[in-house]
């Protein structure tokens, strides 16, 4: 049962490209891995446990991989749901989510919309 859930949207990506295969910015890298250390670190232990369930596009993978990596966590998990704008699908999926912390990695505005949604805004 998730007791904890993390929304992170991807970091700055290039423009102009298909939208699945749009890459994150040198500075949109930089910035991550500069910041997210800190701000993933004030999950304590439990961020090593935690699920990072992400996006299958390029920008919001590399995004998962630099989270992974601020909380030397392994393994990230693809679920279209979050590419494709699904609540419902998502919805299903975090009701049989085994993860205590579960990190989620995805696009505006859905991730914002998945905020107030669970929160009943």
């Amino acid at each position: 049962m998730v007791k904890t859930l993390v929304l992170v949207r991807h970091g700055v990506s290039e423009r102009g490209s298909e939208d699945m295969s749009r890459e994150l910015t040198r500075a949109g890298q930089r910035a991550l891995s500069a910041n997210y250390p800190h701000i993933f670190g004030l999950l304590g232990p439990e961020g090593e446990e935690a699920e990072i369930w992400t996006s299958p596009a390029l920008r919001a993978l590399e995004t998962a991989e630099i989270v992974a990596e601020a909380l030397d966590a392994e393994g990230l998990e693809i679920h279209d749901s979050l590419y494709d704008q699904d609540f419902p699908a998502l919805q299903a999926e975090l009701e049989h989510a085994d993860a205590e912390t579960l990190i989620l990695v995805g696009h505006a505005p859905f991730l914002g919309y998945v905020a107030e949604t669970l929160a009943g805004i």
